[in-house]
C-alpha cells in the first residue's frame, strides 16, 4: 500500500482530525506524485537532480511543431521514471498553446503490479495549465 502525507494545492500538509497530518493513499497517493514532479524543475531536490519536468521553462515559449513534441516528450519520459504508471497507457496532449497560457491533459492506468485490479483499470486524467502565475491543475480523478 502506498501512502503519503496529504498536500493541498500550494503544497502545505492538510491536518487530520486528531490534528495528525492526514494521509493519502494508493491511486490518490499516485495522483498526488505525479502532480508534484509536473510542478518540480530538476535540479529543485538536491538529492534527486532528475526529479521533476520543468514545465516553467515553456511558458511564453513559442508555439511550434518542435515545442509541442518537445514538451509532450519530457512529459512523457519523466514520468515514465515513475514504475506504477503503466507506460503503453500514457498519453499526452497540449489542449491549447497561446502567448499566456498552455493547458496539457496528462492520462494513465496505474500498473498492476502498483495497485490492485480494480485502480490498475481505471484511467487518471490530470489537466494542468502553465501560466505566469505557476502551474495548475484540475481533473486528477480516475474514470
Amino acid at each position: 500500500m502506498l501512502e503519503d502525507i496529504l498536500l493541498d494545492d500550494d503544497g502545505n500538509f492538510l491536518p487530520a482530525a486528531d490534528g495528525d497530518a492526514a494521509t493519502v493513499k494508493n491511486a490518490d497517493c499516485l495522483l498526488q506524485d505525479v502532480k508534484h514532479r509536473l510542478l518540480t524543475y530538476p535540479g529543485d531536490l538536491w538529492s534527486h537532480p532528475e526529479y521533476g519536468v520543468g514545465l516553467q521553462r515553456y511558458h511564453q515559449a513559442e508555439d511550434t511543431e518542435i515545442n509541442r513534441l518537445e514538451l509532450k516528450q519530457l512529459i512523457k519520459m519523466r514520468l515514465s521514471d515513475d514504475e506504477r504508471i503503466n507506460l503503453s497507457s500514457l498519453t499526452v496532449s497540449i489542449n491549447s498553446w497561446t502567448r499566456d497560457a498552455i493547458s496539457i491533459e496528462v492520462s494513465f492506468i496505474p500498473a498492476s503490479t502498483a495497485f490492485n485490479e480494480k485502480a490498475a483499470k481505471s484511467q487518471a486524467t490530470i489537466i494542468l495549465t502553465i501560466t505566469q502565475d505557476g502551474i495548475s491543475f484540475s481533473g486528477g480523478s480516475g474514470s
